[in-house]
Formats: structure tokens, sequence, C-alpha cells
């Protein structure tokens, strides 16, 4: 084969034979080697090509199972991955529902807060209303008894004048309607 003359360590005693600045021409090396050395240096390239391709084929090996295990780990990943973000969601909308929960609860509370603030004047405005109750029931009452003990004094009153009448006159009444008599 044709190689440049200065990248060839056998080229130690062959001619470079230059075109210009920076330009190579290639040339045929000029060189002896028996066969022998030739067979030695061949051998030795070949225990040294399968030395290395072997080598290769383990590291490529080694590398085909680091990346097969790789794979089975993102694999494993991408699932727990899955089911991590699935578990998230969940608690995410359980949470979203404890917090429109406690949302609700708080309103709730605030509006009792501002019932148990109406509360004292509430209670005061009641207390008046009773007490105008019991003032207008104790009046009630009293003019009930008034009544009673009026129409009591008439009846007895009556009475004790219709027997008057029938003993000191010998009449006799009769009762006409409600409290007339004749």
């Amino acid at each position: 084969p044709f190689l440049p003359l200065n990248a060839c360590p056998l080229s130690q005693g062959s001619t470079c034979l230059s075109k210009g600045v920076g330009q190579k021409k290639w040339a045929r090396p000029t060189m002896s080697i028996s066969d022998a050395e030739l067979s030695a240096v061949t051998a030795e390239v070949d225990a040294w090509a399968s030395k290395n391709v072997r080598a290769l084929d383990a590291l490529s090996e080694e590398h085909r199972a680091a990346i097969d295990e790789l794979e089975g780990n993102s694999s494993s990943l991408s699932q727990q991955q899955l089911e991590l973000d699935d578990a998230l969601s969940h608690r995410s909308d359980a949470a979203k529902q404890a917090q429109r929960v406690v949302a609700g609860l708080v309103s709730q509370l605030e509006q009792l807060d501002v019932e148990q603030q109406q509360l004292p004047a509430k209670r005061a405005e009641i207390e008046r209303v009773i007490d105008q109750e019991s003032q207008s029931l104790a009046s009630v009452q009293r003019a009930i008894t008034e009544q009673e003990a009026t129409g009591e004094r008439r009846s007895v009153e009556l009475a004790k004048g219709t027997s008057m009448y029938r003993k000191w006159l010998g009449l006799a009444f009769e009762r006409v309607g409600g409290d007339r008599l004749r």
C-alpha cells in the first residue's frame, strides 16, 4: 500500500518526493524484509489484533449487559414514576377535597361566629319582649280579677235586691235575657 513517507516508521532509507510546500507525494517504500521476519511481524500483529478483538468483544458484551441493565432500570424507574405521579394525583385530589371541606367548615364557623356575636342583642330583645308580655299579662290578670270582683259584687247586690223586693213587696221576678229581670 501507499503511505505518506513521513508517516510510516518503516520508511527509513526511503526518499520523500515533494511536490510543493505542505503537499506530499506518495511513494512505494523501498525496503527489504525477509519472509521469516514478515511472518513473525504478521503473527505478532495477528496475535495483537486477536487479543484486542477479544478484549473489545468482552468490553462490548459488558457494555451491552450494562445497557440492558440500565434499560431495565429505566423501565422500572419509569413505572415507579408513573405510580408516584398517580399517587401524587390522588393525594392532590384528596388535598383539594380536604381544602374544599375546610373552606366550607371555615365559612360555617364564620357564620356561627357572626350569629354568636348577635346573640347578646337578640337575648336583650327577647328579654325586653318577655318583660313587656309579663307586664301586659299582669295588667290583663288585674283587669280580669277586677271584672270578676265587680261581677261578683253586682251578682251579690242583684241577689240581695231580688230577695229584698220579694220579701217587702211580695213580687216575683223573671230573668229576661242576660242581666235583666222582669
